[in-house]
């Protein structure tokens, strides 16, 4: 499959001396680096052997029947009944040929489900599309690296009402349970009809002004910046090589969108998604000082408190939920 002939190798039948040997670097190591020669790879792959399945429908990816050392999910079968009256097509992993699971994410259409080994088939096809249901507010960085790589549009979220029951052992997977299937379901749907937002968020270049890149200031002289190691944003005036720092563009004056100049995963306090960047609108105060930020899903704020604690739940924009903009010339 990946065009490799016997004639092109060479087996040595008795102890050999090579004076010179050239070895390639490889184009992805796990959960380190990815280059774009792998994505190209892979997708040149999927062109050639991988099977479409003929649905136009969204697709939703069930681990229900796969019997996971990894993970279960109790409540699963609720939630696919629920995308199955909403028309989704409910798909099987495992009871596809490798062919087929490299054609899973070959179309325009969405495709969705739990964080998983599936998902890795996104590489063989360029700039897929879909959503993944992670197991809290992080997931593996192999997924990001491909993403990367791939220019692709997939959204990672927290699966809401999800609870774990069991942590995993040796040879035993982790169980887990969702409390309320129908707001799993409901999160799927509302995504697939683009209620959720992120259609705009990912068109910038539809916008006519972009400024930037600022760093933001709380009211208690802190910046926003994250912890490498932890992934998570707080507010801080600490330094070394695990803080990143948070820049901000904003786009119109209307949407501002945090990342840091490595590109690390971002999560936050009482907010879903995962991902690269984070997208806010933009609610500048009547004395045009300072400016909130509010979430385009949920309609909370983010607020920092002054121990350094930064979270999206706040209803109204007051004192803790203010930020400045602070040009990078100046710091």
């Amino acid at each position: 499959m990946i065009g490799l002939v016997k004639e092109q190798f060479i087996i040595f039948d008795r102890p050999t001396t090579i004076t010179s040997l050239l070895i390639s670097g490889v184009s992805f190591e796990e959960n380190h680096f990815s280059h774009r020669q792998f994505a190209e790879f892979c997708n040149r792959l999927g062109r050639k052997y991988a099977i479409d399945l003929g649905i136009s429908d969204p697709i939703f990816l069930s681990r229900e029947k796969f019997k996971s050392a990894m993970r279960t999910i109790e409540g699963e079968e609720e939630i696919t009944s629920i995308l199955r009256n909403r028309g989704f097509r409910i798909v099987y992993p495992e009871t596809l040929s490798i062919r087929e699971q490299m054609g899973l994410f070959s179309s325009d259409r969405l495709t969705s489900g739990f964080v998983g080994s599936a998902f890795h088939n996104s590489i063989f096809c360029s700039s897929p599309r879909g959503l993944a249901l992670c197991y809290g507010n992080s997931y593996s960085t192999n997924f990001w690296l491909m993403d990367q790589v791939n220019d692709a549009n997939i959204q990672y979220f927290s699966t809401p009402t999800l609870i774990l029951k069991k942590s995993p052992g040796a040879g035993v997977p982790a169980e887990f349970t969702i409390d309320n299937p129908m707001d799993v379901a409901n999160l799927v749907i509302d995504y697939y009809e683009d209620k959720i937002v992120l259609k705009e968020e990912n068109n910038k270049d539809n916008y006519s002004k972009k400024e930037g890149p600022y760093l933001i200031k709380t009211k208690f002289d802190s910046f926003l910046q994250i912890d490498r190691q932890l992934g998570k944003i707080h507010a801080g005036s600490g330094v070394g090589p695990r803080i990143h720092k948070i820049f901000a563009y904003i786009y119109d004056s209307k949407w501002i969108e945090l990342s840091t100049a490595g590109g690390d995963v971002l999560s936050m306090d009482q907010l879903d998604s995962v991902s690269n960047t984070l997208n806010f609108k933009m609610q500048t105060s009547q004395n045009e000082k300072t400016f909130s930020l509010k979430h385009p899903v949920t309609s909370r704020f983010v607020s920092t408190t002054p121990d350094g604690v930064v979270e999206c739940n706040r209803e109204y924009a007051r004192a803790w939920e203010q930020f400045f903009l602070i040009s990078t010339n100046q710091d």
